[in-house]
C-alpha cells in the first residue's frame, strides 16, 4: 500500500510537469476517445461476443391482458419470424412459444438463449415458474449504459432437455423498461448463440477502462496511457491481428495495474427500484417484479459476490401469491445474507399527503411482513424516491425499530444544495435517525468508474470523506443490475486509482457509519422540486382521505365494542390503501389508467367499509333518522348534505341528533351574511369583498378570488415564476341563494373558456367556519385554478399541520431555501396569525398552498397533460376560519378535525377512551395486530411538554406501553407524561 501511495504521488508530480506537453494534443485525444474508441466499443466490439448457432421456430398468442401459464392450452398460437410485429398497443401481452433441436453431438458449453421482443419478457420453467427476466432496456438508460437490456440466458435444463429438445415459453409485455411505447413491438431475436468467453472478457475490460477515461480530464497522464493502450487493442480487431486475446489481455492487465492511490471506500449495493405504478399499471408492476427477482437470482447463482436489496414487502407478497417457487428461492438467498430485506414500509410511500396513522401502518405492515416471513425486523428504511420527507418521519421510524434511513431524492432539489450526504435527521420531537444519501445522486447507478468518480466529486465540505455508498441497477421500471454491471464491479476492485469498491450488505454500511461523528439536520427535508404533487389528481387524494378516516373509525368502533373484527379483511383493506399511497400513485404522477383503476378500487373499498359498519348497526352516511355517534365525546359541529337540504349536528354528547334544514327562502343574490362570529360581504365577482370579525376588525382585505393560471407543467411540477403572468379570474355567471334560517347556502357558477366551476358556500349562524365545496368540470388543458386571499394580518411564519405535529414555514424569501418554498404542503390546516387575530384555512385533501407576499393561495386543481390527463369532474372542499385570538394549535386542529372526520351515524352509544388534557390527541384505538387486546395511540400536538390522565371505558385496563410495531417498551401506570410532539402507544386489555 505504501509503495502504491509513493507511486501515486510521483505520478501526480509527473502529470503537472507534462500538462503543457499534452495540451496541444487535447483535440486529437478527444477525437480518439469519442469518435473512435467509443464508436468501436458501441458498434463493433459487441459483435465478437456471441456467434449464432441455431435459429428457433417461434409462435405467439396475443392478448390485451395477461393470461396465466395454467391457461396456455386455451390460447391460439400463430407463427412469427424475427423482424415481425407482434403488438401495436402499449401494455399488450403475449405468450411466445420457442421450439428447436440441438444436434446431439453439439458441445453445450457457453450456449445461450438470445431473446428480444422490443419489450419485456419472462422465461418460465415447465411448471410456469419464473426463471429469467428479459428487457429491451430503455432509451432513458441506453444513453450511458449501452447494455441495460437483458437478452441472454444459458442453455440449461430450463431451455433444452437431455436430447436437445427446446420447447419453452416466454411471457411478454409490449412496454419497455419505463413504459415507453413507439407504436409497435417486434420480435428482434430468437436464437441459440455461443458466447466467446475470451472476447466477452475483453469487452468488459474495454468497457471499464474506456469509462474511466470518459470520466477523467485530459490533464491526467494515466488517462492518456489508457486511451493509447485501448487504441492498440482496437487496432488488433480493426486490422485482424492474430492471437488477439493474449496480446490484448496483456495490455488490459497493464492498464488495470497502473499506479494510483485512493483511500475512499465505497459499498456497492445492487437494487432494482420498482415503481409499483407509474408509466404502467399496477398489474404490470407485478410482472415486472417477477422479471426483476428472477434476474437477481440468476446473478446470484452466476456471481458469488453479488448482493441485492429488496425494499418493498408488497412486491414479495405478490411473489408469494403468484410464484411460490420463486418466492422460496428468494427466502433461501435471504438466509445466506445475499438477498437483503430493507425498508420497513409496506411500500415506498409518499410522506406528505397520508395521515398520521397511515404512516404508522406502512411501518407496521412492512415490518411484520419481514418478521413473519424472514424472521426479523429491518433497521434501515429505504425510501430513495419520494417527493419530500415529513418532519414527523424520524419519530415514526425510531418507534418502528428503524435507526437508519436512505434517500436520494433530496439531491434533486433545484435551488439549493442539501448540505450533507451523511447526517443525523432529527424530527419534530427530537428523535433522530442516521441518514445516508449516496453522493452519486441516483438509485440507478451504472456501477462504472464514472459512478465512483462522480460520487467522490460530489462530496460536500461537511461530509465525511472516506466512506459512501452507490446503489446500482436499472430502476424505476425495475430490472435491476445487469451482467455488465457486476462484471464492472469485479474489475474496478483491481483498480488502485479508483475509490476502493466492494459489494456488501446495506445494513453493514450503516452499522459502520453510525460510529462516525456526523452533523445533524433538523425538521422537514423539503424537496425543492415536484411541488405540484401536493395537488395533482385531486379526486384520488380525496378518496384516499376518505378511506383513511373510515378505516380508523371502523377500528375504533371494534375496539370500543370489545371486538376484534375479521383480521384478514382489516389487514387486506389497510394494505390496499397503503399500496395506493405509493409515491407515484397518491401524488398524482402516474398514467391515466392507474387512476381509472384506483377510482374503481376506492369505490369497492367504500362499499366494503360501509358493509362492515352496517353489520354493527351503523353507517358512514348521514340520515335525518340517524344520530351522530360521538365515540370520543369531543365537541362536534358537522353540516352534511341530505337530499335537497342539510343536516346539522352540534354538541358533545354521546349521540347527537341532527337539526334538519329542508325549508329555505330562495333569492338570486346576497350582499352580506352575518353570523355570531363574522360578517361576509360579497363582491360583484362572487369573491369575498371582506370578512369582518364580530368585533368589527377586518379578518381579510379580500378573500377567495378564483384565479386562473396558465400551467404548462406536468403532474410533478409547475414553474416557480408562475405568478408573473397577468391576472385572470374565473367569471361569475350565476348566483343562487337559499336561506334556511340559521344556515345560508350560496351557490355560484363560474366559467373560464370551456371549463365550469360550481361553488357552494355554507355559513351557519353558530359556526366560526365558512365552508366551501367545488364541483369542477375542467376541460381546458394546461391551466391551474387557485383560491387567493389577502389576510388583514400577516406574519413571517405560516403554521401548518403535518403528521404528529405542526411546522412553522417562512413566508419571507430571506434565503434561497426560503424562496424555494413557494409551494408547501399541509395535512388539514394552515394558519397566519398576529398576536390578537388570524386566519386559518382548513382543507379536505387540498394539501398544496402558498403563503408569500401577503397572499394565501390554495392550489385547487390542475389540468395537466402528462403523464395523466386530469380533466372532467373534480370535487373537493375547504373552509376559512377567521379567529379573534392569536394562533392556537389546539383550536385550529380541532376545527380541522371537525371539518375532515368521516363520522359514524346510528342510534347506539359507543364509549371511547378519553384524556383530560387537550394538548394530547388520540389518533387510534384499534384491535392489536396479534389479536391480544387493543392498541391506543396518542401524541402531544402543541410542541410543549404536558401530562394527561387517561380514562378508559368500563372493563378496560392499561397493560403496558408499546412501540409502533406493538412490541412492549415498558410498564405504565398513573399520569402520562409527554414530551413536545411525542407519540405514545399503549396496549389495553379487557
Amino acid at each position: 500500500m505504501l509503495f502504491n501511495k509513493v507511486k501515486y504521488i510521483m505520478n501526480e508530480v509527473l502529470i503537472k510537469m507534462q500538462q503543457t506537453i499534452f495540451a496541444h494534443k487535447d483535440q486529437y485525444d478527444r477525437e480518439l476517445e469519442w469518435l473512435k474508441l467509443k464508436k468501436f466499443f458501441d458498434k463493433e466490439l459487441p459483435v465478437y461476443g456471441h456467434t449464432h448457432v441455431l435459429g428457433l421456430e417461434v409462435s405467439f398468442a396475443y392478448s390485451d391482458e395477461p393470461v396465466p401459464f395454467e391457461e396456455i392450452s386455451t390460447l391460439t398460437f400463430e407463427p412469427i419470424k424475427v423482424g415481425d410485429v407482434w403488438a401495436k398497443k402499449n401494455f399488450a401481452c403475449a405468450w411466445f412459444h420457442l421450439k428447436g433441436q440441438l444436434p446431439k453431438d453439439m458441445d453445450r458449453k457457453d450456449l445461450y438463449l438470445d431473446f428480444a421482443n422490443d419489450g419485456e419478457g419472462l422465461l418460465v420453467d415447465k411448471t410456469g415458474h419464473a426463471v429469467k427476466g428479459f428487457t429491451a432496456g430503455s432509451p432513458v438508460f441506453e444513453s450511458r449504459d449501452g447494455m441495460s437490456e437483458k437478452r441472454y440466458y444459458p442453455v440449461d435444463e430450463n431451455v433444452a432437455d437431455e436430447d436437445g429438445n427446446i420447447d419453452i415459453y416466454i411471457d411478454a409485455a409490449s412496454n419497455n423498461l419505463v413504459g415507453e411505447f413507439f407504436g409497435e413491438s417486434k420480435l428482434t431475436a430468437a436464437a441459440i448463440v455461443r458466447e466467446n468467453r475470451e472476447m466477452q472478457e475483453l469487452y468488459f475490460d474495454f468497457d471499464v477502462l474506456l469509462d474511466y477515461c470518459l470520466g477523467t480530464a485530459f490533464t491526467e497522464q494515466r488517462k492518456i496511457k489508457i486511451l493509447y493502450g485501448l487504441r492498440k487493442v482496437m487496432n488488433m480487431f480493426v486490422y485482424n491481428a492474430p492471437d488477439i486475446y493474449p496480446r490484448a489481455k496483456a495490455i488490459m492487465t497493464e492498464l488495470f495495474g497502473l499506479a494510483g492511490y485512493e483511500n475512499i471506500k465505497i459499498t456497492a449495493v445492487g437494487h432494482a427500484h420498482l415503481d409499483l405504478a407509474w408509466l404502467w399499471p399496477i398489474r404490470e408492476s407485478k410482472r415486472k417484479a417477477k422479471r426483476t427477482f428472477a434476474s437477481a437470482i440468476y446473478l446470484m447463482k452466476k456471481y458469488p459476490k453479488f448482493h441485492f436489496v429488496v425494499s418493498q414487502p408488497q412486491q414479495l407478497a405478490w411473489m408469494k401469491e403468484l410464484d411460490p417457487k420463486l418466492y422460496e428461492e428468494i427466502k433461501q438467498f435471504a438466509k445466506e445474507g445475499r438477498f437483503e430485506p430493507v425498508g420497513g414500509g409496506w411500500v415506498e410511500n409518499d410522506t406528505n399527503v397520508p395521515c398520521e396513522e397511515a404512516l404508522v401502518r406502512q411501518e407496521l405492515y412492512g415490518q411484520k411482513f419481514w418478521k413473519e416471513e424472514f424472521g426479523h425486523y429491518v433497521k434501515l428504511r429505504w425510501l430513495p424516491d419520494t417527493f419530500g420527507y415529513s418532519a414527523g418521519m424520524p419519530q415514526v421510524l425510531k418507534l418502528s425499530q428503524q435507526d437508519y434511513f436512505l434517500t436520494i431524492k433530496i439531491s434533486w432539489s433545484n435551488r439549493t444544495l442539501f448540505p450533507y450526504h451523511s447526517f443525523h435527521w432529527a424530527g419534530l420531537d427530537g428523535s433522530s435517525v442516521l441518514v445516508h444519501m449516496p453522493p452519486e445522486g441516483t438509485y440507478n447507478s451504472y456501477a462504472c468508474p464514472r459512478s465512483l468518480i462522480h460520487s467522490k466529486n460530489q462530496l460536500r465540505e461537511a461530509d465525511q470523506k472516506d466512506d459512501f455508498m452507490i446503489v446500482y441497477g436499472i430502476g424505476d421500471g425495475g430490472g435491476g443490475p445487469s451482467v455488465k454491471m457486476v462484471e464492472r464491479l469485479e474489475r474496478m476492485e483491481k483498480m488502485s486509482y479508483l475509490p476502493q469498491v466492494k459489494q456488501a450488505p446495506a445494513h453493514s454500511y450503516f452499522n459502520n457509519l453510525k460510529n462516525k461523528d456526523l452533523p445533524t439536520y433538523h425538521g422537514e427535508m423539503y424537496l425543492e422540486k415536484h411541488r405540484a404533487t401536493y395537488t395533482s389528481q385531486s379526486n384520488n387524494k380525496n378518496k384516499n382521505r376518505d378511506c383513511e378516516s373510515k378505516l380508523i373509525a371502523y377500528e375504533a368502533l371494534l375496539a370500543c365494542l370489545g371486538e376484534k373484527g375479521d383480521k384478514a379483511v382489516i389487514d387486506d383493506t389497510w394494505k390496499e390503501v397503503l399500496l395506493y399511497q405509493f409515491h407515484d400513485i397518491l401524488p398524482g404522477s402516474s398514467i391515466q389508467r392507474v387512476y381509472d383503476e384506483t377510482e374503481v378500487a376506492y369505490e369497492k373499498l367504500y362499499n366494503r367499509m360501509e358493509s362492515l359498519v352496517n353489520e354493527k348497526g351503523l353507517s358512514f352516511v348521514a340520515d335525518k333518522d340517524k344520530k351522530y355517534v360521538n365515540m370520543s365525546k369531543d365537541s362536534v359541529a358537522r353540516i352534511e348534505k341530505s337530499g335537497d337540504g342539510y343536516l346539522y349536528y352540534k354538541g358533545n354528547g354521546d349521540l347527537i341528533a341532527p337539526v334538519v334544514y329542508d325549508q329555505a327562502v330562495a333569492s338570486d343574490w346576497v350582499d352580506e351574511v352575518e353570523t355570531d362570529y363574522y360578517t361576509v360581504t360579497f363582491d360583484t365577482d362572487g369573491s369575498f369583498k371582506s370578512i369582518l370579525l364580530k368585533d368589527g376588525r377586518k379578518a381579510t382585505d379580500w378573500a377567495n378570488k378564483l384565479r386562473v393560471f396558465i400551467d404548462k407543467g406536468d403532474s410533478w411540477d409547475f414553474e416557480d415564476d408562475y405568478r408573473d403572468q397577468p391576472e385572470i379570474f374565473m367569471t361569475l355567471t350565476d348566483t343562487k341563494v337559499r336561506n334556511f334560517g340559521d344556515l345560508v347556502e350560496v351557490v355560484q357558477c363560474y366559467e373560464y373558456k370551456n371549463s365550469k366551476l360550481t361553488q357552494t358556500i355554507l355559513m351557519h349562524k353558530n359556526e366560526p367556519t365558512i365552508q366551501i365545496k367545488h364541483d369542477v368540470r375542467l376541460v381546458d388543458a394546461g391551466h391551474m385554478i387557485r383560491s387567493e386571499t389577502s389576510p388583514a394580518v400577516w406574519s413571517d411564519v405560516v403554521n401548518s399541520d403535518i403528521q404528529f405535529g405542526y411546522l412553522g414555514r417562512p413566508t419571507t424569501d430571506e434565503t434561497e431555501h426560503d424562496a424555494a418554498q413557494f409551494e408547501i404542503c399541509c395535512q388539514k390546516w394552515f394558519d397566519v396569525s398576529a398576536d390578537t387575530q388570524g386566519l386559518a384555512v382548513l382543507n379536505n385533501a387540498k394539501n398544496g398552498f402558498m403563503a408569500k407576499e401577503n397572499i394565501l393561495s390554495i392550489n385547487l386543481v390542475r389540468s395537466t397533460e402528462y403523464p395523466s390527463i386530469e380533466r372532467e369532474f373534480v370535487s373537493y372542499s375547504y373552509a376559512f376560519y377567521p379567529h379573534a385570538g392569536g394562533f392556537d394549535p389546539i383550536d385550529v386542529d380541532d376545527r380541522a378535525k371537525e371539518f375532515n372526520t368521516r363520522g359514524l351515524y346510528g342510534n347506539q352509544t359507543i364509549e371511547m377512551p378519553t384524556v383530560d388534557n387537550k394538548q394530547v390527541e388520540i389518533t387510534a384505538f384499534k384491535p392489536a395486530y396479534d389479536g391480544e387486546g387493543y392498541i391506543l395511540r396518542m401524541f402531544e400536538r402543541t410542541g410543549k411538554a404536558g401530562t394527561a390522565n387517561l380514562t378508559l371505558p368500563k372493563g378496560y385496563r392499561l397493560d403496558c406501553e408499546v412501540d409502533l410495531l406493538e412490541e412492549k417498551m415498558g410498564e405504565v401506570s398513573g399520569q402520562l407524561d409527554f414530551r413536545p410532539f411525542q407519540i405514545r402507544s399503549f396496549k389495553v386489555v379487557k
